[in-house]
């Protein structure tokens, strides 16, 4: 055999057996995370209903074990459920999966400044539903952008058929001939250029999946619970420059900068550096507002939480309907002449020596 060829074979191989591994890799990661969120969310809403029903959070939570399946996540939560009962802080007790994180801030929030569990494990929950529904969006949008891809791909295939269903030989063409060998290498990058392509661009544009996206670079679900636990503040009576220091403890530097302005009595001129950011802006407008008039501040920032959420969803369905639309650059540069190079090349060489 020619040594050409067989160089072939082995790049061709190599690249469409990384190719395979790397689409079927991130189906994996993607299958895994819904199935991670939908196991947390479970375990939120047992969590929420035993503690409406007078339940305390920790007898609340060692009830709600019982609806986790995943294994590897129920021994975590056991681990730090009986933690706490032997008196390790709710902090300190957090599970590793940063699904998990939220309901574990929330739970020392409540335990430490006597904030109302029952309503903030409420805006977990929500926060939850809003990215399950964010990411089976994207893993749709993404699932119909691969079969896309797919049918692309059969078409060089379907050309080859088609050209051994005539007798010319196509097949023999591109395995044994060294020229024929070459385009299928040339074909085979193109087509698998195109995958990791489409692929890069799917994940862009449906603005990560999964990865932190917004302005700024924040979270908006990650804002909304930083103004759920402001909103709780306010309602548990705390003054605003207390309840804003519980709720931006964790929250980004433009929030503590703020939180530690108001304690030094800066009033007004403390919400000034985050009245112009996309996500706090109405809030902070709202609360510098509230010094001069007394304004209702609670219903404004649930408003704005609310509002939040909401783009966050919009977002997924706009960036999902953009996906057909994103894949056109490998189509037409990528997939298009795969086609051409492995299918109507060796038809049009078999029909010129036929």
């Amino acid at each position: 055999m020619n040594p050409l060829t067989c160089g072939v074979w082995v790049a061709v191989s190599v690249l469409t057996g990384f190719t395979v591994r790397l689409v079927v890799q991130r189906i994996m990661a993607a299958n895994r995370e819904l199935a991670t969120l939908n196991s947390v969310k479970e375990f939120v809403d047992a969590m929420n209903r035993e503690v409406y029903a007078g339940a305390r959070e920790l007898e609340a939570a060692e009830q709600a074990l019982t609806v986790v399946e995943r294994a590897g996540m129920r021994e975590d939560l056991k681990l730090a459920v009986a933690g706490i009962r032997l008196g390790v802080s709710v902090e300190h007790a957090t599970p590793g999966d940063p699904a998990l994180s939220r309901l574990f801030l929330v739970w020392s929030l409540a335990h430490n400044y006597g904030l109302a569990f029952g309503k903030l494990s409420d805006t977990v929950l929500e926060d939850l539903e809003t990215r399950l529904a964010q990411r089976s969006t994207a893993y749709s949008a993404m699932a119909g952008a691969r079969l896309t891809v797919i049918v692309l791909l059969i078409l060089p295939a379907a050309a080859v058929v088609m050209g051994e269903s005539m007798g010319i030989g196509s097949a023999y063409f591109l395995l044994f001939n060294p020229v024929g060998s070459l385009l299928l290498l040339v074909g085979a990058l193109m087509a698998c250029a195109g995958v990791w392509w489409t692929e890069a661009l799917s994940v862009k544009a449906l603005g990560g999946v999964g990865g932190r996206a917004g302005p700024r670079g924040e979270d908006p679900l990650e804002v909304a619970c930083l103004l759920d636990v402001f909103s709780a503040g306010l309602a548990a009576g705390f003054p605003t420059s207390h309840a804003w220091a519980i709720a931006s403890a964790h929250g980004p530097a433009e929030a503590v900068l703020v939180a530690a302005l108001l304690q030094l009595g800066a009033g007004r001129q403390a919400w000034e550096t985050l009245e112009k950011h996309e996500l706090f802006g109405p809030v902070a407008r709202q609360a510098a507002q509230q010094t001069r008039a007394g304004s209702e501040l609670v219903r404004g920032i649930n408003r704005q939480a609310k509002r939040l959420r909401q783009t966050v969803k919009d977002n997924a369905v706009a960036n999902a309907e953009k996906i057909l639309v994103t894949i056109a650059a490998p189509l037409t540069l990528c997939f298009l002449p795969a086609f051409i190079v492995v299918g109507l090349i060796p038809l049009v060489i078999g029909l010129a020596g036929f």
